[in-house]
C-alpha cells in the first residue's frame, strides 16, 4: 500500500490546487451603469374642467400625456415605448383636476384625454376616434403646453 499512497497524495494536492485556483478567480466585471439622462423640466400648473351642460362631472378621468402619434407611426417618447403619461387622476366632485405637473421643456403640445361612460366630447383628430372604434375615450383634444393652466372641455351625453 505504501507505493500508491504517494500519487494518492499528488492527486489530492493537485486536485486542492485546482480548486483553490478556480476558487481564486476575480469575478466578472459588472457592466458600467447606462450614462444619466438629464432632461430639463419645469413643474406646470394644471386645471381641467370636465363639464356637461356647463355643470361640473365627477370622478371623470383625466390623462395629461405627450401628443399621439398618427395611426401609422410608433410612439417613441415613453420608458416602455409608448406616449409619456405626466398625469393621470379623476376629477373632483365639481369637475376639476388640478396639479402641478413636471413637464419636460421640449414638449410644446400635449393631449387631454377625458373618459367618462356615457358621455362624448370633442375630438382634435376624429382619425384617431375611429381607429379606437368603441374603445375610445370621451374626448382626446391636443393643445399647447400653455393651455392646460385653465381648460374646460364641455362633454354632451352619448
Amino acid at each position: 500500500m505504501t507505493p500508491n499512497r504517494p500519487r494518492l497524495v499528488r492527486v489530492a494536492l493537485l486536485g486542492l490546487a485546482s480548486f483553490l485556483a478556480a476558487c481564486s478567480q476575480p469575478p466578472a466585471p459588472e457592466p458600467p451603469p447606462p450614462p444619466f439622462k438629464f432632461e430639463s423640466a419645469d413643474a406646470q400648473p394644471v386645471a381641467v374642467r370636465v363639464t356637461l351642460d356647463g355643470t361640473g362631472v365627477p370622478f371623470a378621468v383625466v390623462t395629461l400625456a405627450d401628443v399621439a402619434p398618427a395611426p401609422d407611426e410608433s410612439p417613441s417618447s415613453g420608458e416602455d415605448g409608448g406616449p409619456a403619461v405626466y398625469l393621470q387622476g379623476a376629477t373632483d366632485p365639481d369637475g376639476w383636476i388640478r396639479a402641478d405637473v413636471r413637464i419636460p421643456n421640449r414638449i410644446s403640445a400635449l393631449d387631454v384625454i377625458v373618459d367618462k361612460p356615457g358621455l362624448r366630447g370633442p375630438w382634435t383628430d376624429e382619425t384617431l376616434r375611429e381607429v379606437a372604434g368603441p374603445f375610445a375615450p370621451g374626448a382626446r383634444l391636443t393643445v399647447l403646453r400653455g393651455s392646460v393652466e385653465n381648460l374646460e372641455i364641455a362633454m354632451e351625453a352619448r
